[in-house]
């Protein structure tokens, strides 16, 4: 073996990340949460994690990333009371129905204690899943800085989702994200 061969299979050690950097905590101490105890959000910080997931910034251009500057991904916030749509152009929720969705993201029983509850969907089979996935980590980010849990989940209803949330048959459930008081542990 040449030594060009082996260069390339030798691996190279990077720095430490420095951990001490803000950004990079937030990132140290993000994780997904499965316990959580009973309490609603204030409304500020369901205001911030709105935002966070998809708001519009002072560029006037969204909060996450969006391939080809497509603002197809949806932001829908459930719970007993009904669904709501996050406008994230004009920073409002608009209720779309008074049905409670909520047994269809139930399927493990620690989704009924948590605080709020957020549905991405999306119309772009390529790009939709991205924007959600920039999106969620968003919100991630500002749990873990306010000492909220979050947790991201597959294991839902989507074809009823589908139905309840009116979505066109374009449009396409991607990813449910639970968000509240994660339960403290001694």
């Amino acid at each position: 073996m040449s030594e060009e061969e082996k260069s390339l299979k030798s691996p190279v050690r990077l720095p430490n990340p420095e951990i001490s950097d803000p950004l990079l905590q937030l990132i140290n101490n993000r994780v997904s949460t499965k316990e959580f105890c009973l309490g609603s959000l204030d409304e500020q910080d369901v205001s911030n994690i709105l935002w966070s997931a998809f708001g519009q910034n002072k560029k006037g251009t969204r909060t996450i990333p969006t391939a080809l500057n497509e603002k197809n991904l949806k932001v829908y916030l459930l719970n007993e009371k009904g669904i709501w749509w996050y406008n994230g152009e004009s920073h409002t929720l608009s209720k779309i129905s008074n049905e409670n969705a909520l047994p269809f993201l139930e399927s493990q029983e620690y989704v009924q204690n948590g605080s709020l509850n957020l549905v991405y969907t999306g119309s772009n089979r390529d790009y939709s899943p991205l924007h959600a996935g920039s999106a969620y980590q968003n919100v991630y980010l500002y749990a873990t800085e306010k000492g909220l849990g979050s947790v991201v989940r597959g294991f839902i209803d989507k074809e009823k989702l589908h139905r309840v949330l009116g979505l066109k048959d374009d449009e396409f459930v991607i990813i449910h994200q639970l968000i509240g008081y994660p339960v403290k542990k001694d």
